[in-house]
């Protein structure tokens, strides 16, 4: 059976950032001011006891993929969270779309809605 991504677990003394891990890659949760759960690089094996951690943080708004190469969970994560707004940097759209056939929003409106202090 391939490896699944852990729970999400609460990032000791910062408050509304919570991490999952699949050997030695990791994906962040960041809660935004309205309640609602940006995934920070989507890692793949998304598993029952990931998503049951994630419904107890909040509802996925946004999946955030920082780079053209940490994207292989996007396409199950997308699936899984129909209604988050894809995002990544207009740079590598072209490569995300060609690699998952998923379609990208700018960072605009994530920018909109991080906490202060991340940017």
């Amino acid at each position: 059976m391939a490896t699944k991504i852990s729970a999400f677990e609460p990032v000791p003394n910062m408050p509304g950032l919570f991490t999952a891990t699949k050997n030695n890659l990791r994906c962040t949760a960041i809660v935004l001011p309205r309640g609602e759960v940006c995934l920070f690089s989507p890692v793949s094996g998304l598993s029952e006891a990931a998503k049951a951690s994630l419904a107890e943080i909040g509802k996925v708004a946004f999946l955030f993929a920082p780079n053209g190469y940490h994207n292989g969970g996007l396409v199950e994560y997308a699936a899984a969270y129909p209604d988050a707004a894809l995002v990544a940097p207009p740079v590598i759209h072209e490569r995300l779309q060609g690699r998952t056939g998923l379609t990208f929003e700018g960072l605009e409106a994530l920018r909109a809605e991080l906490p202060e202090g991340i940017v």
